[in-house]
């Protein structure tokens, strides 16, 4: 068997809907990272802040994608 810590947040956040897009732009971008083993973020995803990532990955994706 395996075990690894978790990191797991006491509190919980919700974002606006520009700051969920440039969060998500954040995490992809380390996400990319060799170094970054993995990401965590208390942000409450609700599905609005599911849509607004979402619409960030379309639009960087731009109309051809």
């Amino acid at each position: 068997t395996r075990s690894q810590i978790a990191w797991v947040p006491k509190t919980s956040v919700q974002l606006t809907d520009a700051q969920v897009m440039t969060l998500g732009k954040l995490l992809e971008a380390l996400d990319v990272l060799e170094d970054v083993q993995g990401t965590g973020t208390n942000l409450e995803w609700t599905d609005a802040a599911l849509a607004a990532a979402e619409r960030g990955r379309a639009e960087k994706a731009g109309p051809f994608a």
